[in-house]
């Protein structure tokens, strides 16, 4: 994703909020690659990353570690996460939670930038079972979640969450009660303007009566 997408995706486009099991990326080495992981819920990442041994160590990080990574880690140089959605919302599954639970603290093999990283334990959650494929990307982890939950194309939404920031809380979300209240407010306009519509409606109506009371008076006179 170029700087100009990622610009346009964090001021034009609305943001979403990611729910327990949906899935996160953040951008590596100056949007060349990515890294996914699991939102678990309460500002909980799981995610896959290179041990001192070498090993994919399964471990539970927090939004701004996930974007940040480790020290000496792959250079996590995203300035925001995205969370994968259909249709605006999240593509999420309690299972892909607890599968990605159940793996915290173990280790999956020894690391390999593209063929045991943070993408092949990402598809494990989604699947339950580990891809085929040797070279792993994050089109993979779409791909997965396109076949697992019969989606036309999963698109990488911004969540609002960027440098600086401590927890998913201190984003602002448009929420359905804030439509409600837009969409109340848009209907009390409506009725005011109705409620104008009859009040010059009834004015019309004394002005006619007059009128006619004048020629009636008029009538009389002749």
């Amino acid at each position: 994703m170029s700087l100009l997408e990622s610009f346009v995706k964090n001021v034009f486009q609305k943001q979403v909020k990611p729910v327990r099991g949906s899935i996160l990326r953040c951008d590596l080495l100056g949007s060349l690659a990515h890294h996914t992981g699991v939102y678990l819920g309460d500002d909980r990442i799981a995610e896959v990353t290179e041990d001192e041994d070498g090993y994919a160590a399964v471990q539970e990080v927090t939004p701004e570690e996930f974007l940040n990574g480790d020290p000496g880690s792959l250079n996590r140089s995203g300035a925001f996460i995205y969370v994968a959605t259909d249709d605006g919302e999240p593509i999420a599954d309690e299972l892909i939670a607890l599968r990605a639970e159940t793996q915290l603290g173990s280790t999956r093999g020894k690391y390999d930038l593209l063929s045991n990283n943070c993408h092949r334990f990402t598809c494990y959650c989604i699947l339950g079972e580990d891809p085929e494929d040797m070279k792993l990307t994050d089109r993979a982890v779409a791909e997965a979640l396109e076949e697992e939950y019969s989606v036309g194309s999963v698109n990488w939404s911004s969540t609002g969450f960027g440098c600086g920031d401590d927890s998913f809380d201190d984003v602002e979300y448009d929420t359905d009660e804030d439509d409600d209240e837009d969409d109340e407010d848009d209907l009390d306009e409506d009725d005011e303007d109705l409620d104008d519509e009859d009040d010059e409606d009834f004015d019309d109506e004394d002005d006619e009566e007059e009128e006619d009371d004048d020629l009636d008076e008029n009538d009389d006179d002749d």
